[in-house]
């Protein structure tokens, strides 16, 4: 499969009415965010595309970067890698939601 979306680009969600900006694209990993503007901040989805799944890291206290730039997804990556890669990390299993046919065909070709 090869990723369709890259850095800036506009991806939706099913039943989300506002779009997230993806803020990197790495080893079949998507992360994406929206703003959430009543609190003056942001939310986050990670995107498993081999898996097809999204959700929050797996991780008890959350991401710790600040993923709303390209550089903070850069750092993010590399920080993941650092610690252990894609095997110790990942979308968490306990909040992931399932991708559509949908929202995988705006994201990845066959």
């Amino acid at each position: 499969m090869n990723v369709l979306v890259k850095v800036g680009d506009k991806i939706r969600m099913d039943g989300e009415r506002q779009r997230y900006t993806v803020q990197g694209v790495r080893n079949g990993f998507i992360l994406a965010t929206k703003p959430l503007n009543v609190m003056k901040t942001y939310l986050y989805t990670l995107i498993d595309i081999q898996e097809g799944v999204r959700g929050p890291l797996n991780s008890v206290f959350g991401i710790f970067e600040e993923v709303n730039s390209p550089e903070g997804a850069t750092r993010f990556f590399d920080w993941i890698e650092e610690e252990g890669g894609w095997g110790t990390w990942g979308v968490s299993r306990r909040r992931y939601k399932a991708l559509s046919d949908g929202e995988i065909a705006q994201l990845v070709s066959k």
